[in-house]
């Protein structure tokens, strides 16, 4: 069974597993993990989404804008279109300021909206089955956020 999430502002919306938990890091960002029996820790890899309105500058644009900068950086990225939005993903390998993580960047663009995510985990279980299974999850939460605009 699947939990909804609806942004406060209600501009978009969000679907994830009832194994999964949902907290505000801060009044922008949510962070979504799964959640663990009851004698063990949470898990230590998080999804965080933080939504961004950028209604004065038309979806292709961003897109643009967002590509060329990653292009800019040499950073190697893939795009993808749903249903419902457009996804830019790369992946980033932290050494300097946060040694010893990994993290899966997406930018999606829905509506007049642009939500960021990162889902990170420990450097060296990146590749673990635990990391890839709830790297898959996350993915289709990601996936899964459509707009509520109906116009």
């Amino acid at each position: 069974m699947a939990k909804q999430f609806i942004s406060p502002l209600k501009k978009y919306v969000l679907e994830y597993p009832d194994n999964w938990k949902l907290e505000w890091e801060n009044q922008d960002t949510i962070m979504l993990f799964k959640k663990s029996s009851l004698f063990a820790k949470e898990s230590k890899y998080t999804l965080r989404l933080s939504n961004l309105v950028l209604d004065q500058i038309p979806p292709l644009v961003r897109v643009t804008d967002i590509s060329s900068k990653l292009k800019q950086n040499n950073v190697i990225f893939e795009t993808i279109k749903t249903d419902h939005s457009q996804i830019l993903k790369w992946k980033t390998i932290f050494d300097d300021s946060n040694p010893g993580l990994v993290q899966d960047n997406s930018v999606i663009l829905v509506g007049n909206n642009i939500v960021v995510s990162t889902f990170t985990t420990v450097k060296g279980e990146e590749n673990s089955t635990r990391a890839n299974e709830e790297r898959d999850i996350a993915q289709k939460i990601i996936y899964s956020i459509k707009s509520t605009d109906t116009s």
